[in-house]
């Protein structure tokens, strides 16, 4: 029986959450040159890792929609959760009966999409 220490299950997380947060990193300045150009890597970093960490308090665990939160977040603020304007957005992150909090991000993305489209044509 393999057994692993809480020093080397540690060193597999950090290693793990640092490969997210580079590619993250990556992700957010292809999708979002404009918005992150200003911005260099170690400011970058501390607002991925502040997102990541968001998401987990709401209970995701995939790194897709972890990813997705942090998109959206990167997009409408780093309180979007806590915007009446934004009520209808993010309505599905409170919704209990969707049971699966990865399920809850994707919905309150998918919901992000639409009201950035509808703000686009109002532009």
């Amino acid at each position: 029986m393999l057994i692993i220490r809480q020093e080397q299950y540690d060193a597999i997380r950090e290693s793990a959450q640092g490969e997210f947060d580079a590619g993250m990193i990556e992700h957010l300045r292809t999708h979002f040159p404009k918005e992150t150009g200003p911005l260099d890597d170690a400011e970058l970093l501390a607002l991925v890792q502040e997102g990541r960490h968001h998401a987990w308090r709401r209970g995701a665990d995939h790194p897709g929609a972890v990813c997705r939160f942090i998109d959206v977040r990167f997009v409408l603020g780093p309180s979007f959760d806590t915007k009446p304007e934004l009520e209808w957005v993010t309505a599905p992150l409170r919704d209990q009966s969707i049971n699966d909090a990865d399920a809850r991000i994707e919905e309150m993305a998918e919901r992000a999409l639409q009201w950035i489209a509808r703000r686009g044509e109002r532009a």
